[in-house]
C-alpha cells in the first residue's frame, strides 16, 4: 500500500493551526484573568519590597548666629562609607583591591593596606553587603577624594560604594556660653528632654521638617527611588539670631576665669552683660568645677541659682524708703554702739559701733545692715505688706519666660504666709529670707539705669530663613516706671558713691566710670548636729561656711550702655569671700576690657590703671559678722 504523503501533509496542516490557536486562546485568557487579578484581588508582598518602603529625608538644622551674623552653631555635612562586598564582579574586585586598599589606607591611617585587603575578602566571601570602611566620619572633601578610588569609582552598583550622609552639629568658638548656646550632636538626634539652652528652647523650630520619598526594589533587589510616587521634600530649619555679642562674651568669660581659675576654694561663679536699653542679653557666663577641678560651663547658675543676694538687695530697701517719703539720703539713725532690737532679737553691727550717728549715704557706701534693718523696720512695722508688694513691683520675682530653660524661682515672702516669721522685716530689708537670681538682681538695677523702665531680658532677637528676616523679637517693656525720677536720680548718685568711696573702690579708677553695689551673703551649708540629723545653717560646728558674692552696677555712670552682674560661689571654707575683693574686680576687667573696643566711649576713657592689688576688706568682713 502506498501512502499519499501530500495528503497527509495536508491533513496535518489544521490540526497543527488548531493547536496553535488554542494556545494562544489560552494565554490570551491567562494574561486578561492576569491583569483583572491584578487590579482587583492582588495584594503586594511587602517581604519583597513589592510596595515599596518610604525613607525619610532629613532637613538641614537651622544655624544659631551671633547678633552680627556670626555664627555660635552650624551643621556641616559627615559622611559614613560603607562597601556592598559583593556587586563587584571576580575580575574587577581582583584588578583593583590592592590599589584600593593602600588608599583607604591612607584617608583613615587605622589599619595597613595588608588589613584592610584581608577583612574586605572576608567580608566578600560572607557575602557582606554593609561592611563599614574605616574608623570614622570623614569630610566632604575626602568623600569626593573616595569615590574616584579604585574599584569605588565604579559606583555603588559596581563597585558597591555606600556613602551615608549625617549633618554633624558645629561650635565654632568651642564652649565660649556652651549652657547658653546648648549643644547636640546632629540633627537626627536632637530629640528628646536633654537639650539645653537655646538649643533645646527652640529645637522644634531649629530642627525643621522631615521629607519623605518612596523606594521600589529591582530585580537585584536593591532599593532605588520610586520616581512614579510624589516626593515630599524636607523643609530646613530656622535660623535664630540671638543678641550674643561674641566679643563681649570672650571678654567675660576671661575676666571671670582669670580671677577664679586656681582658687579652688571657689566652686562656681556667672557673669551677665546687658544692654541697658533693650534688656538685650550681650554676654552669659557660667562656670563651675568639673570632678578633676577645672572649669567648664556646667550649669546656668545665671538663670537658676536663685539664693539670698545679701546687700544688693539693700537698692530696693532703699528705692522704697525714698519713693515713700520715709527717709532721705541724708536722713540719720543712732549708733547705739552697734546694738539694735528687734521682736526680742538683738542685732550687731561691729563697724557701726564707732559712729555716734550714721546718714543713709553712709550706710548704703559702706554697706551698713544696722542703717538698713532700722530703717526699713521703723517705717513698716505694721505695714509689712506695704513694704513686699513694693518690692513686688519692682519685678524682682517676675518669671521672664526666658529663652532658655531653667529659669530659678525667685521668691520674697509675704505677711501672713508660712514663710514669714518675727524676724522675716529685718532680714529682708538686707537681702536674707529671700531668694533672688542674678538675672532678675540684674534686670531690677538695668531698670534703675534705663530711668526706672524694666526691660524684659531676652537672647533671641529674630528669626530667619534664608537670611531673610520671618520674625522679629526684639526688647519688650514689663514696667514704664517703677519710680519717679527724684528718686532714679538720688540712687544713682548712692551707686556712683560705692565705687567713689565705698565697698566697691575696686573699680573707683576704671575707664570709664561705674556706678554699682556689692553683696555678701551666707550660704546654708548642711552639716550633721549632735543627735545625728542632718541640719543646715549659715555655719556647721567647725567653722566652715559658704558665700556668695556680688558685684553688680551700669557703666558709664552718666549715660549707661550695658549693666552687669558677676556672682562668685565658694565651697565650704573657714576664709571669707566678699563682693568688694572678688566679683568687683571681675566686674573692672570686664568694663576696662569693653572700653577698649571702640571709641564710642568719648570722654568716659581715662588712662588705664593697673588693677588694685585686692586685700581683706575690713569693712565689709566686720559688717558680715554682724
Amino acid at each position: 500500500m502506498i501512502l499519499n504523503m501530500k495528503n497527509i501533509k495536508n491533513t496535518a496542516s489544521p490540526q497543527r493551526l488548531l493547536i496553535v490557536y488554542v494556545i494562544m486562546m489560552v494565554a490570551a485568557v491567562i494574561a486578561v484573568l492576569r491583569i483583572a487579578y491584578l487590579q482587583i484581588f492582588y495584594v503586594p508582598d511587602t517581604e519583597f519590597g513589592a510596595k515599596g518602603i518610604t525613607e525619610t529625608l532629613e532637613p538641614a538644622r537651622g544655624n544659631i548666629l551671633a547678633r552680627d551674623g556670626r555664627p555660635l552653631a552650624v551643621s556641616s555635612p559627615k559622611y559614613e562609607i560603607r562597601m556592598d562586598c559583593t556587586v563587584s564582579k571576580s575580575e574587577t574586585f581582583e584588578s583593583g583591591i590592592d590599589s584600593l586598599c593602600i588608599e583607604l589606607a591612607k584617608m583613615f591611617g587605622n589599619k595597613s593596606a595588608a588589613t584592610y585587603e584581608s577583612e574586605i575578602r572576608k567580608a566578600r566571601n560572607k557575602g557582606d553587603g554593609y561592611f563599614r570602611i574605616g574608623n570614622r566620619y570623614i569630610s566632604h572633601d575626602e568623600m569626593n577624594r573616595l569615590k574616584n578610588f579604585p574599584i569605588f569609582r565604579l559606583g555603588r552598583n559596581r563597585g558597591g560604594l555606600i556613602i551615608e550622609k549625617q549633618d554633624s552639629r558645629i561650635y565654632p568658638y568651642a564652649k565660649l556660653a556652651r549652657r547658653t548656646i546648648g549643644y547636640v550632636k546632629d540633627n537626627a538626634n536632637s530629640s528628646g528632654n536633654n537639650l539645653i539652652g537655646i538649643e533645646g528652647k527652640y529645637n522644634y523650630l531649629l530642627h525643621g521638617k522631615e521629607g519623605v520619598r518612596s523606594l521600589r526594589r529591582t530585580e537585584n533587589k536593591e532599593w532605588i527611588p520610586d520616581l512614579d510616587k510624589e516626593i515630599i521634600l524636607p523643609e530646613d530649619g530656622t535660623d535664630i539670631l540671638t543678641t550674643i555679642d561674641i566679643e563681649l562674651q570672650d571678654i567675660a568669660d576671661k575676666a571671670l576665669r582669670s580671677k577664679i581659675d586656681t582658687v579652688s576654694s571657689i566652686e562656681k561663679a556667672c557673669a551677665i552683660i546687658m544692654d541697658v536699653e533693650t534688656g538685650a542679653i550681650r554676654a552669659m557666663v557660667n562656670l563651675g568645677r568639673t570632678k578633676n577641678g577645672e572649669l567648664d560651663e556646667i550649669e546656668n547658675y545665671a538663670i537658676s541659682m536663685a539664693a539670698e543676694p545679701g546687700s544688693v538687695f539693700k537698692l530696693a530697701s532703699l528705692v522704697t524708703l525714698l519713693e515713700d517719703g520715709k527717709a532721705t539720703l541724708d536722713t540719720k539713725i543712732k549708733g547705739n554702739k552697734g546694738r539694735w532690737s528687734y521682736n526680742g532679737r538683738t542685732f550687731y553691727d561691729e563697724y557701726i559701733r564707732k559712729e555716734e550717728e550714721a546718714t543713709v549715704l553712709w550706710g548704703f557706701m559702706k554697706s551698713s545692715n544696722q542703717v538698713f534693718r532700722q530703717l526699713v523696720c521703723d517705717n513698716y512695722t505694721g505695714h509689712e505688706k506695704e513694704y513686699v508688694d513694693k518690692l513686688y513691683s519692682y519685678k524682682l520675682c517676675e518669671k521672664f519666660n526666658f529663652d532658655i530653660e531653667g529659669e530659678g524661682r525667685s521668691f520674697i515672702p509675704t505677711p501672713g504666709s508660712a514663710n514669714w516669721s518675727g524676724s522675716s522685716l529685718p532680714s529682708i530689708a538686707i537681702g536674707y529670707n529671700v531668694n533672688i537670681t542674678p538675672l532678675n538682681i540684674l534686670t531690677f538695677y538695668n531698670a534703675i539705669a534705663n530711668d526706672g523702665k524694666v526691660m524684659r531680658p531676652y537672647l533671641v532677637e529674630a528669626l530667619e530663613k534664608n537670611g531673610k528676616t520671618v520674625k522679629e523679637l526684639g526688647p519688650t517693656v514689663l514696667s514704664g516706671k517703677i519710680c519717679s525720677q527724684k528718686t532714679i536720680d538720688t540712687v544713682k548718685r548712692a551707686l556712683r558713691t560705692v565705687v567713689e568711696k565705698g565697698t566697691g573702690s575696686a573699680l573707683k579708677n576704671a575707664k570709664c566710670k561705674v556706678s554699682g553695689k556689692t553683696g555678701t551673703a551666707r550660704m546654708l551649708v548642711e552639716y550633721t548636729n549632735s543627735k545625728g540629723k542632718t541640719v543646715s545653717g549659715y555655719e556647721d560646728p567647725k567653722g566652715y561656711k559658704r558665700h556668695q558674692a556680688t558685684f553688680v552696677g551700669f557703666f558709664p555712670s552718666d549715660k549707661p550702655k550695658y549693666s552687669a552682674i558677676v556672682v562668685v560661689y565658694s565651697k565650704k571654707t573657714r576664709g571669707n569671700f566678699y563682693g568688694g575683693s572678688w566679683a568687683a574686680p571681675v566686674f573692672r576687667e570686664i568694663v576696662d576690657n569693653i572700653c577698649t573696643l571702640g571709641p564710642e566711649w568719648g570722654e568716659e576713657l581715662v588712662p588705664k590703671a593697673g588693677l588694685p592689688e585686692i586685700k581683706t576688706d575690713s569693712e565689709e568682713k566686720q559688717r558680715e559678722n554682724s
